[in-house]
């Protein structure tokens, strides 16, 4: 999940974090330096949902006008970048053998 500006249609866009500075490190001190690298790719966004625009809801005993707003929260759900490595290297190897 990433906290970013994110919205419908963003779905497919590759994510990337960019470091410049000092940045701490697994085995040490932090290090003074950039790093830029491949987080993944968008694979949906959230949205809050608020009663506010009219549209017509199927009720049990009857339909009733409801107000409904969706408002974008800047939420994402990202494929991690191994993942998106593994679909493609399973699509070259099923491209090869047929």
């Amino acid at each position: 999940m990433i906290d970013a500006s994110v919205f419908g249609g963003s779905s497919g866009s590759p994510v990337f974090i960019y470091q410049s500075g000092a940045y701490g490190t697994k085995n040490g001190p932090a290090k003074a330096g950039t790093k830029f690298f491949f987080v993944g790719v968008v694979a949906a966004v959230y949205f809050k949902t608020a009663a506010n625009d009219i549209v017509s809801l199927p009720i049990p005993t009857r339909k009733k006008d409801v107000a409904i707003d969706k408002e974008m929260i800047d939420l994402g759900i990202v494929f991690k970048a191994e993942t998106v490595i593994e679909a493609i290297d399973v699509f070259i190897s099923k491209r090869k053998t047929a």
